[in-house]
């Protein structure tokens, strides 16, 4: 049986989202109760930090998986089309290094 979900116009225009992904009923809980508790990241006591950067020079063979902006996607990630960088490179990104339970939000253009 398909799942239906009621949500509030006036939510949408709020959340300036449409897709059905983003009013998931587990999701809408979940930040219904960091909205009743009021927590922001401050209050979880995480690291926040804006990784290392190179130039990037990708290799062929023998390389480091180097993840990108776009492989991130929710909750998962694409590989379809994923590099490599030299182990040279990969040391000098070493804080760059992606664990278990990690967080990764990503930005694009120019910041100054």
């Amino acid at each position: 049986m398909p799942q239906i979900s009621y949500i509030k116009y006036t939510d949408v225009l709020e959340a300036r989202r449409y897709d059905a992904e983003f009013f998931k009923p587990e999701y809408l809980q979940i930040e219904g109760k960091l909205n009743r508790e009021n927590k922001t990241l401050k209050n979880f006591e995480v690291k926040i930090f804006h990784p290392n950067e190179i130039k990037r020079e990708y290799v062929e063979e023998n390389g480091i998986l180097f993840v990108r902006t776009q492989n991130v996607r929710p909750l998962s990630f694409d590989l379809t089309n994923e590099v490599h960088i030299s182990k040279e490179d990969a040391l000098k990104l070493k804080k760059n290094k992606i664990s278990k339970e990690d967080v990764l939000m990503t930005r694009t253009g120019a910041n100054f």
